[in-house]
């Protein structure tokens, strides 16, 4: 009876060592099971900083391609600024000539009619 009872007791332990040793065996699954989802919670959180920067890199590249377009349309407008002050200085060159030209065709016509009436004079003068 005694050893009846020692086997007994013996085959509960070895049921219990066993049941220890799967809990044990368990554990250590679910905790590589944790690891493994907090590595992938890292990469997902690393992912979505990767993209939040290429957003931000495309946002920025779109403001710099605005600039320069910015750029140069002020660019073009300074010159046309520049183009258009050219033209007026022309136009006020080519007046300020054509009016030398009047006043140089109204001094020739003055020189001839002078000399005209210097003419004139002589001849009355002669006939006198």
């Amino acid at each position: 009876s005694a050893l009846r009872a020692a086997s007994a007791s013996s085959s509960a332990f070895l049921a219990a060592s066993a049941a220890s040793s799967a809990f044990r065996a368990a554990s250590a699954s679910s905790s590589a099971f944790l690891a493994a989802s907090a590595s992938s919670s890292a990469f997902l959180a690393a992912s979505a900083s990767s993209s939040a920067f290429l957003a931000a890199s495309a946002s920025s590249s779109a403001f710099l391609a605005a600039s320069a377009s910015s750029a140069a349309f002020l660019a073009a407008s300074a010159s046309s600024s520049a183009l258009r002050a050219a033209s007026a200085s022309s136009s006020a060159f080519l007046a300020a000539s054509a009016a030398s030209s009047a006043f140089r065709a109204a001094s020739a016509s003055s020189s001839a009619f002078l000399a005209a009436s210097a003419s004139s004079s002589a001849f009355l003068a002669a006939s006198a």
